[in-house]
């Protein structure tokens, strides 16, 4: 019984995955060494997992990753909604703000 607990992830508070999505975002230089230890599905919450895709895939081909890149690219592609609307990536820039 013991080993099927340890083997069960913890949850991560929203506002852990927030802040490793906001640091991506705001700085650049973070996204490559956070990409070679995550991935997507390290992420409890799917939609941070697809916007850790997205700014990922971005930085890869040399886009800009900031949140009003990040927001214009999810509308052009019809996205917004995958990861919860135009207002997490509004939140996540609140967020930021809040930290400098």
């Amino acid at each position: 019984m013991n080993d099927i607990l340890i083997s069960i992830p913890k949850p991560q508070p929203v506002e852990v995955e927030n802040a490793v999505l906001a640091a991506m975002m705001t700085t650049p230089a973070t996204v490559d060494p956070c990409a070679e230890i995550l991935k997507p599905s390290d992420f409890a919450h799917i939609q941070c997992g697809v916007l850790f895709s997205v700014i990922v895939a971005r930085h890869q081909s040399s886009l800009p990753v900031d949140p009003v890149s990040i927001t214009a690219h999810l509308f052009q592609t019809g996205t917004i909604d995958s990861v919860g609307g135009a207002g997490t990536i509004a939140e996540l820039d609140a967020f930021i703000a809040s930290t400098r």
